[in-house]
Parts: structure tokens; sequence; C-alpha cells
């Protein structure tokens, strides 16, 4: 069996190609706060809890689950 991709590919767009986090993995994602559900931004790639109102950076397709590097909006 093939392992399992964290990140999934999307059509080419304007000649690169878009790598967003794969949809199975969303699913399990919860914030580390509240262990609430997240939201996926994009531009800039991010996921976003409504209820801590805290938002957690995606840097080189790999979400950054740390309470002290999330980010007030």
């Amino acid at each position: 069996m093939a392992p399992r991709r964290a990140v999934a590919q999307t059509p080419r767009l304007w000649g690169r190609c878009v790598v967003t986090l794969a949809p199975d993995l969303l699913e399990i994602l919860v914030c580390p706060k509240c262990k609430g559900p997240l939201e996926h931004r994009t531009n800039p790639e991010a996921l976003a809890c409504h209820a801590c109102r805290l938002i957690y950076a995606v840097e080189d397709d790999i979400p950054i689950m740390l309470i002290d590097e999330a980010k007030p909006f």
C-alpha cells in the first residue's frame, strides 16, 4: 500500500503547481487550544479557529499547530 500524503496537488495555475492540505488531514485537525474545528484559509494558507480567534500558519505545507506561534485575529 502506498503511503498517504499530507498534501494534495491541484491543477496547475499560471504554470505553477498549487499545493494545498489534503482534505482528510483537514478533517482530523482541531485547534490545539480549545479542540474546536478549524477553517482552512488560503492566500496566505492558514488554519483559523473562530472560538479562540487564533490563526495557525501553514509553512511549506505543514500546519504550525503551536499555540504560542498562533496569531490573533
